[in-house]
């Protein structure tokens, strides 16, 4: 984006995104961050001219050349949490509120029902 001097309103139009998503593509606060969708990751790379490995390599999506790939457990958890910030990412401002409620009372039916297994496991 630096080299083709290009703001997060030139992204967002790039890509036929709202401002709001192409922002979130490159916060600097990591925990506001989302990742694109694969489909856009693809998109990106050929829109900037890099590598498709490279880009699914530092969205996460792939592991670095030195790092031993995630164990099926840990994708799917990585995948859960992409689509978790994704869901949320998505919610438009006025839902906040409604949408904070319904995932804490969900993310502590999945704590009850974890701790639940747990003891079963034991």
């Amino acid at each position: 984006m630096k080299l083709r001097d290009m703001g997060v309103t030139q992204l967002a139009e790039a890509f036929g995104v709202r401002f709001g998503v192409a922002s979130r593509w490159v916060a600097d606060d990591e925990a506001r961050r989302v990742v694109p969708m694969p489909s856009t990751l693809v998109r990106m790379a050929d829109y900037f001219d890099l590598d498709v490995v490279e880009v699914f390599r530092r969205a996460g999506f792939l592991p670095t050349v030195d790092e031993k790939p995630d164990t099926p457990q840990e994708r799917d958890i990585n995948r859960l949490q992409r689509r978790l910030r994704y869901m949320l990412s998505e919610t438009p401002p006025a839902s906040w509120g409604a949408a904070a409620i319904v995932a804490e009372a969900v993310l502590d039916h999945l704590a009850v029902l974890l701790s639940k297994l747990d003891h079963i496991d034991a």
